[in-house]
């Protein structure tokens, strides 16, 4: 960061409560959070298309694990039916 006349306002974020006042020199590259504790500098555009490729993946991961919950509370279901049915036919059984 450095104090240029033309330069634009901007604020650091720490992983601490803490924000300093800087400057931006240029925005032709840009930091990417890899999400693993690493950032990698990379130029807007494939910045820019590395946050897409992981948007789609996490739309894809969320679109697999729902239809692995519905097939899951399907199964669910059906336990829980037959299992009121058990308690139902031995109920039955207990007061004839």
């Amino acid at each position: 960061m450095t104090s240029s006349s033309s330069s634009s306002s901007c604020s650091y974020h720490s992983p601490r409560p803490l924000y300093a006042p800087g400057a931006l020199d240029g925005a032709d590259k840009v930091v990417v959070d890899t999400g693993t504790g690493y950032f990698i500098e990379k130029t807007m555009d494939n910045g820019n298309d590395y946050c897409q490729r992981k948007i789609n993946s996490l739309k894809s991961n969320y679109e697999q694990l729902f239809e692995v919950l519905a097939k899951k509370k399907s199964v669910a279901d059906e336990a829980g039916m037959v299992l009121q049915a058990k308690v139902r036919q031995l109920q039955a059984a207990t007061t004839s």
